[in-house]
Parts: structure tokens; sequence; C-alpha cells
């Protein structure tokens, strides 16, 4: 209805593209995002950059994603969710060296965010290196016990590993994590 009165209304297209997003409609909400970034004509809207990347990213164009989201950090440093969506772009291309890097000097900042080193463990399994790879998810669970993301992750490796006997207890997170296991959980357990 904002639309029918003001065609140039940047807080409806962002509204409509968000609810398209959250609705899996990606195309959509690529169109109200670009649609935004015209009328603007701002190269420091982050926020509907970063919205845009996603839609790119989740359409499966990582390269136009990345694009997008270093744009953004030419403007805002430090973003940690800004950070964390440039980084899972990176790893999805297949660009796991790069995504290595950018960790590494993350975690020289912060030498104890969970989250950075969980993620650069997962880096480093999907690089093969699985002695690296334990390494970091063995410390990001050493500050925080209870990170799932973690526990998974070292649980394949040590599966990959045919370290079954360590890997079945981590991997039972999988049941606090996705959304298929506690339905299955919830179905079966008694």
């Amino acid at each position: 209805q904002l639309l029918k009165v003001s065609l140039d209304d940047t807080d409806a297209y962002q509204f409509l593209g968000i609810c398209e997003f959250r609705e899996g409609n990606f195309e959509e909400a690529k169109t109200h995002f670009s649609k935004i970034l015209k009328i603007k004509k701002d190269e420091k809207d982050v926020e509907n950059i970063n919205n845009l990347a996603l839609c790119y990213g989740n359409l499966g164009d990582h390269k136009t994603a990345i694009k997008y989201l270093e744009k953004c950090r030419k403007h805002v440093h430090g973003n940690e969710h800004l950070d964390s969506n440039l980084l899972m772009q990176y790893r999805f291309a297949g660009k796991t060296k790069k995504a290595i890097k950018l960790l590494n000097d993350k975690i020289e900042k912060d030498p104890n965010n969970v989250k950075d080193l969980a993620f650069l463990g997962g880096c480093y399994a999907e690089a093969i290196n699985y002695k690296k790879a334990c390494k970091y998810l063995n410390r990001a669970l050493e500050i925080d016990p209870d990170f799932d993301f973690a526990k998974i992750d070292l649980a394949s490796i040590y599966q990959f590993s045919n370290q079954s006997e360590k890997a079945w207890p981590l991997y039972e997170a999988r049941f606090k994590v996705y959304d298929q296991c506690k339905y299955w959980k919830g179905l079966f357990d008694e």
C-alpha cells in the first residue's frame, strides 16, 4: 500500500525485501534491495548491500555476494555480522584459503572468539588439515564447552579419522542444533 502512494519509499522496499527473504524468495528480495540502492545511490548503505549480498549467496552466486560484502567492509570494519557473512560466502565459493587467512587475522586480534575459532577449525577440516582443525575446535570447546557447532565439526573429523569412539558422544550435539534432528528425536525419544 505504501508503494502505491510513494514509489520511492525505501523503508517499504526494505520491509518487502526482508519478508521475501524470510520466505525464501531470494530473487524477489534481491529486486527490492536493488531498488533501495538505486533510489538512495548510497555506496555506504551497508545494511542493504549486505542484504543484497545474502540474496545472491542464497541464489548460489557467491562471487557476486563476496563482491558486495567486500564493498561493505570498505566502509565498516570489525562488524562481526558482516565478517561472518563474508567468511561463509568465501567458504561456499570454495575459497577456503581466503577464509582461513581472514580468520587467522581475526583470531590474532581476539584469540578467545569461540565462533571464529570453531569456524577456523571447520575451514581447516575442509582443507583436510585435521590436526589444525582439531586444535582450533578443541580450543573453542575449552572456552565454551557447550558450543555445539564445534562439537559437530570435531565429531566429523574423528569419524573421518576412524575414531568413532570419540566421535559419537560429540555428535549427539546435532540433536540440539539441527531442526530435522530435533524433530526425529522428539518422535522417537522417550
